[in-house]
C-alpha cells in the first residue's frame, strides 16, 4: 500500500500518523525520563518535569518533522532516496533517539542496503535538486521585455488580421451590390411589384449575384408576365428567394391557381406550356402513322 508522505499543513498535530509517531517516542527511555511518574502520598516525583505530558510529546513531534522535512529537501534524489543514509541519521537530525524508527513504523520512511527511502515524498514537495535556478536581476529584466514584445507582436498581428478581415468584408459586400443597380432597373421596367428603395432587401445578400446570375435574372423579369399563378404582381423578395428564378424560368407559374368555391364549380380549363404541346403533336403524329401503317 502507498503511504501518503508528510505534508505540513494545518491540522499535522492531529493527523493518525502523527498521533501514533508520538506515542513511540513515549514508549523510549529517552521521554520515560521525562514524563511524570505517580510517587508516594499522590506527589509527583522531583527528579521529573512537571510540564512533560503526552501533548508536549505530540508538538514535539510535528516540531521534528518539519525539521527532517526540510532537511530532506536539501539532499533527496528524484526516486525519493537518500543514499548512505540510516534510521540513526534521522535521529541525529532531529536529536530525538527513536524517531527514525516511529517513521519507520508508519511507512514515512524505508530502510535498505541503499540507504533511506521516503515513499511519495515528491507528491509534496519539490527537492532542491529539481528547482530552478534562482534568476538574477538582468535576466528577469531580459525575460520581462521579451515578454512585453512578445506581447506587442500579438497585439499587432491581431490588429492586422481583424483590418484584414474588415476589408474582406467590405470587398465581399461591395461585389454583392456590383450588379444591384442593374438588376433594380430591369425590375422596375418588368412586370413585378414596384420596389422603391434604392438599397436591396435583406434577402439580396443571402447568395452571390455574380454576372451570370443577373443575366438568368434579367430573363426571370421578362419571363414574369406569363406567371399567371399570381393574382398580384410578384415582389422582389420573392424573386429572390432561392431557386425561384429557376421554377420562374421552367414554367412552374405559368398556370393560374386553381381556386374552387365549391363542388358544383367546374375547374378552369387548364393552358398547356409550349413544351407539353409539342409533346402531344408528337405522340399523336406517331399515332397516326402507326394506324396508317396498319391499314
Amino acid at each position: 500500500m502507498v503511504a501518503e508522505w508528510i505534508k505540513v499543513r494545518r491540522g499535522l498535530r492531529q493527523h493518525p500518523k502523527t498521533v501514533i509517531v508520538a506515542s513511540k517516542l513515549e514508549e523510549t527511555g529517552y521521554f520515560k525520563n521525562l514524563l511524570p511518574a505517580p510517587a508516594k502520598n499522590n506527589k509527583p516525583s522531583l527528579q521529573h518535569h512537571k510540564a512533560v505530558t503526552s501533548e508536549f510529546v505530540t508538538r514535539v513531534t510535528v516540531s521534528a518533522l518539519v525539521d527532517i522535512w526540510v532537511s530532506l529537501n536539501d539532499v533527496i534524489d528524484k526516486g525519493c532516496r537518500v543514499k548512505n543514509m540510516k534510521l540513526d541519521h534521522i535521529d541525529t537530525i532531529v536529536g530525538l533517539p527513536g524517531f527514525g524508527k516511529a517513521m519507520e513504523a508508519v511507512e514515512w520512511v524505508k530502510e535498505d542496503s541503499k540507504g533511506l527511502f521516503f515513499e511519495s515524498f515528491g507528491d509534496w514537495n519539490v527537492p532542491a535538486s529539481q528547482r530552478s535556478a534562482p534568476q538574477s536581476d538582468a535576466e528577469r529584466k531580459r525575460k520581462s521585455r521579451e515578454k512585453k514584445e512578445q506581447q506587442s507582436r500579438h497585439e499587432r498581428h491581431e490588429t492586422s488580421r481583424l483590418e484584414e478581415k474588415s476589408r474582406e468584408e467590405k470587398r465581399r459586400g461591395d461585389l454583392h451590390l456590383q450588379h444591384w443597380e442593374d438588376f433594380l432597373s430591369v425590375w422596375k421596367n418588368g412586370k413585378g411589384r414596384p420596389y422603391d428603395l434604392e438599397s436591396p432587401p435583406g434577402v439580396w445578400s443571402s447568395t452571390t449575384r455574380d454576372a451570370i446570375w443577373l443575366e438568368q435574372a434579367k430573363k426571370g423579369v421578362a419571363h414574369l408576365q406569363n406567371c399567371k399563378y399570381f393574382e398580384t404582381p410578384m415582389t422582389m423578395t420573392q424573386f429572390l428567394m432561392p431557386g425561384w428564378i429557376e421554377k420562374i424560368l421552367g414554367g412552374d407559374f405559368d398556370d393560374p391557381r386553381r381556386q374552387a368555391k365549391g363542388f358544383d364549380r367546374p375547374l378552369p380549363p387548364r393552358q398547356f406550356s409550349e413544351r407539353e404541346k409539342e409533346a402531344v403533336s408528337y405522340t399523336r403524329e406517331k399515332y397516326d402513322l402507326k394506324r396508317k401503317g396498319r391499314k
